[in-house]
């Protein structure tokens, strides 16, 4: 009856019917404490996941603390999803500490990039864009195949210019347009570029760079 719960709460979970799927693995979890323990940290996982995705933070956090505690299975993933609940209740500060430990803690977790840009983008976002950029710098260099590179690259470029940084940023945001072209980063890109060219009264070096890219939309009119 208990495994019968179990397959239940997954089913489910995956047709997103979160509610359903915690009470199942909320009854699975307190029938089988003691019989198969992999198991039943999963279905603690699960749980938090299905709290976080319907919005309750606090009690996502509750579910991955019980895996974190465990300190069995994929503790590194719910620390970061900790991190993320963190945030979400306005607890920045606290969601800042978590993910600046995060590669020390797991130096193999598939995670770590993840982490770096959580960082460096909640660093941004409170103005503390030195810090960010040195984040974004880590992810940028130590994960080239990442997911993130077009974001960082992005979001690198704006905090340097709302460091004022405009030279940094106009190298950052360059370097994303050139190595990935096709990405919509790279749109943005351009017309961050143009702001900032504006910014510094240097159109003519914006219409310069920009007749460079056959694929960059931009007629004579416009400039």
């Amino acid at each position: 009856n208990g495994l019968i719960r179990y397959n239940l709460g997954y089913s489910q979970f995956k047709q997103e019917e979160y509610t359903e799927a915690i009470s199942n693995f909320q009854k699975y979890v307190a029938n089988n404490a003691s019989t198969d323990a992999q198991r039943k940290n999963d279905a603690n996982l699960r749980i938090a996941d299905a709290y976080f995705i319907e919005g309750d933070n606090w009690k996502a956090m509750q579910y991955y603390n019980k895996v974190i505690s465990n300190n069995k299975e994929d503790v590194d993933y719910a620390s970061y999803q900790k991190a993320l609940c963190y945030g979400l209740v306005r607890k920045n500060k606290t969601k800042i500490e978590v993910l600046s430990q995060f590669e020390t803690k797991f130096p193999n977790s598939k995670y770590r990039d993840d982490a770096y840009f959580q960082l460096a983008s909640t660093l941004s976002n409170m103005g503390r864009y030195q810090e960010s950029i040195e984040n974004f710098n880590k992810l940028i260099s130590k994960f080239p195949n990442s997911q993130y590179q077009t974001k960082s690259y992005l979001k690198k470029g704006l905090a340097e210019y709302n460091s004022n940084q405009n030279q940094e940023a106009i190298t950052s945001l360059k370097t994303l347009v050139e190595n990935f072209p096709n990405s919509q980063e790279s749109a943005q890109a351009v017309k961050n570029l143009e702001q900032i060219y504006i910014d510094l009264g240097q159109i003519s070096e914006y219409a310069k760079w920009v007749k460079k890219y056959d694929f960059i939309d931009y007629s004579e009119n416009d400039l």
